[in-house]
């Protein structure tokens, strides 16, 4: 059986070896670059420009989103509308229709208008 370390065993907090604390190391060194250049024909910038361009389009996907939706619900009310023309539904429905093609318009034109400013940069 293992002895019980105890106060009189003669172990002190002294005893036991603190890891010595060093200073922090010294932060890195400051580089300053000049600004590079890039020189070439047209068709190099032609290419830079391709491939900066693709970044730029996935930045409006929300938007693009957001209009091909308020479009589609538009064409789909715009088609419900003329159904129930066509079917000879009452002038309450008829008009409720008209009213929710107005609001699918405003809401179709903003989203467009989202879509073009967020493309315009």
């Amino acid at each position: 059986m293992p002895t019980p370390v105890s106060a009189g065993s003669g172990a002190t907090s002294r005893s036991i070896d603190a890891p010595e604390l060093e200073p922090p190391p010294a932060p890195p060194a400051v580089v300053t670059l000049e600004p590079v250049v890039i020189e070439g024909d047209a068709g190099a910038r032609k290419l830079v420009a391709q491939h900066d361009a693709p970044s730029a389009r996935g930045d409006c996907l929300p938007q693009t989103r957001d209009a091909t939706t308020s479009s589609i619900a538009l064409i789909a009310g715009t088609l419900g509308t003329a159904a129930t023309i066509a079917s000879g539904g009452a002038g309450l429905l008829i008009a409720g229709c008209l009213v929710g093609l107005f609001g699918l318009s405003i809401d179709a034109g903003a989203k467009v208008h989202d879509l073009q400013e967020c493309e315009e940069g």
